[in-house]
């Protein structure tokens, strides 16, 4: 279990699209880039440098799916997630959802 921040999330999801490779097999194809955009939204991420932050992100690819962090349980945005590991699947909870769950646990020892 441990916990984690947004800004970290938005630096993971950056750390992966920078790799070429990968950012080739989602825009590249072996004639070109799928859409003449794909290129520069690219360059504009890599000018960002290695601490972007969510607001740059956004505001380069147009939305803010590369750097929601949804809980998994609410389905809400948060600052900070716990996650939680059940064998191979990595379950990420809000502090709101957390608490729940504690007066639930908590009532029923009661």
């Amino acid at each position: 279990m441990h916990v984690i921040t947004r800004q970290e999330g938005v630096l993971n999801v950056v750390a992966r699209t920078f790799k070429k490779q990968q950012w080739e097999s989602m825009y590249f194809t072996g004639e070109g880039w799928i859409i003449k955009t794909d290129e520069a939204v690219y360059n504009k991420l890599v000018a960002l440098g290695a601490t972007p932050n969510r607001k740059q992100i956004d505001d380069i690819i147009g939305n803010t799916t590369w750097t929601e962090f949804l809980c998994d349980d609410c389905h809400k945005d948060a600052d900070a997630l716990v996650a939680l590991r059940g064998g191979k699947k990595v379950i990420k909870v809000c502090k709101r959802c957390l608490v729940q769950a504690l007066k639930l646990i908590n009532k029923e020892l009661k």
